[in-house]
């Protein structure tokens, strides 16, 4: 029989690879003492800046790292960078200090006075190295990301500092505010520790920005409304969120608009729970009324306020016939199922001109609704939901400007005729 030929090898040849391929050992404790040397040489932040500025790497056009002996590696140590930028060294697992002994940087957010203008000094400086250093901006939302979880483990000076620090990086615009989540946590939460460092921040970085940029920030991350769970839960109202602000000091327009912020929240949930319950069908007018009332003893609502999401809430709770001579008869027959609901929230008379331009608006933007807006009206009006009054200063002047030539042309033979009937009744 013949044997399978065996199939030829070569013998000592090696595949070597290119020397911009190889890789060296990850190592943020060598990195993180050559780190702390140059600080500690540079003796202050001004000589800082040009050593960070002359060690770092450099990038080509296309993005490439070029990367020399002399060099530091940033963006591959950027956690050893900003942990020893804002804590002094390498920080380990659960936010304790690396414990070996090794100098701590002395420029360091951790390091330097508790005073806002000095935090700010290294809050800067940790800019001016970003705006150098681009890729960096990434990378240390990421390190607040993960440092914000380890808050509870600094001592109550280092938290106050980390707090400033952070409102300051908000405020140039380097974070947004996202890695606030990171302190919501049962223990941080339970202890008091969330609340505080997060009204610290909200404290710093409106004192560096306007109300209104601070806002859109927290808005942006989702955390607007949601600031009262940063409290323990037996504490989350308005009264125990007025009352660290006030002891923090110089809170007095954050007060005021979380007070706006929570009032929102709760007239959004407030719509949402009606749209469920009328979809559920499980909610008549009394329904709808007792969960409103509950509603507003439990916070600050008054009438003003329920009345135009009671309509919003009402009227997207319904499918509405996609024939537009169909929808006058739906909409009618559904508004007198839920008139009383309307009336209970429409006793002022502000609040009834409120509910008609919202009217007003819905029937603008629903555009079955534009031929049927007198109809309605009268419907609310034989209701006791409309008063003449509050009818006849929205067609005066306190209309909307959408359609307001159509809605008020409709609404001309009504208006007249109450105005008749305002005139006859004086002359008897």
């Amino acid at each position: 029989m013949s044997s399978k030929a065996e199939k030829p090898t070569l013998t000592g040849q090696r595949i070597r690879s290119r020397k911009r391929d190889e890789k060296s050992k990850f190592d943020p404790a060598t990195f993180r003492d050559v780190l702390v040397a140059g600080l500690i040489e540079a003796d202050d932040l001004e000589g800082a800046s040009k050593f960070l500025e002359e060690t770092g790497t450099t990038q080509t056009s296309r993005g490439h790292t070029i990367q020399k002996e002399d060099k530091l590696d940033y963006r591959r140590y950027s956690e050893s960078l900003f942990d020893v930028l804002l804590t002094g060294g390498l920080l380990a697992p659960g936010g304790s200090p690396v414990d070996d002994d090794a100098p701590r940087n002395p420029l360091s957010v951790f390091e330097t006075e508790s005073s806002d203008a000095a935090v700010k000094k290294v809050a800067e400086f940790i800019r001016d190295l970003i705006r150098r250093y681009k890729y960096l901006q990434v990378l240390l939302e990421e390190e607040m990301e993960k440092i914000l979880k380890f808050v509870k483990a600094f001592s109550d000076e280092n938290q106050l500092k980390l707090a400033k620090c952070t409102g300051f990086f908000l405020s140039f615009g380097l974070i947004t505010a996202k890695p606030f989540m990171s302190l919501n946590q049962e223990a941080m939460v339970k202890e008091g520790v969330a609340a505080n460092f997060l009204l610290q921040c909200l404290k710093t970085w409106l004192s560096e920005t306007s109300l209104n940029s601070m806002s859109g920030g927290m808005r942006k991350a989702g955390l607007d409304t949601e600031v009262l769970n940063f409290f323990p839960p037996n504490r989350r109202t308005m009264e125990h969120f007025k009352d660290l602000a006030d002891k923090i000091g110089g809170m007095d327009d954050v007060v005021a608009w979380q007070k706006v912020q929570q009032l929102t929240g709760v007239k959004r949930r407030l719509q949402a729970d009606i749209v469920e319950m009328v979809n559920r069908e499980e909610a008549d007018a009394d329904a709808v009324i007792e969960k409103v009332q509950e509603v507003m003893a439990e916070s600050d609502m008054k009438e003003t306020d329920v009345i135009a999401l009671l309509w919003t809430a009402l009227m997207n709770s319904v499918e509405w016939n996609k024939k537009a001579e169909q929808v006058a008869e739906q909409a009618l027959h559904h508004l007198k199922a839920y008139h009383t609901a309307f009336a209970a929230f429409a006793t002022t008379h502000r609040a009834q001109v409120l509910l008609l331009v919202r009217i007003q608006n819905f029937s603008y933007d629903n555009q079955s609704f534009l031929k049927i807006f007198n109809k309605i009206v009268l419907l609310m009006y034989k209701a006791d939901v409309l008063g003449e009054d509050a009818i006849l200063e929205f067609y005066a002047k306190a209309h909307s400007s959408k359609g307001k030539d159509v809605f008020l042309a409709q609404l001309k033979p009504m208006v007249e005729w109450l105005q008749e009937a305002e005139t006859e009744s004086e002359e008897d």
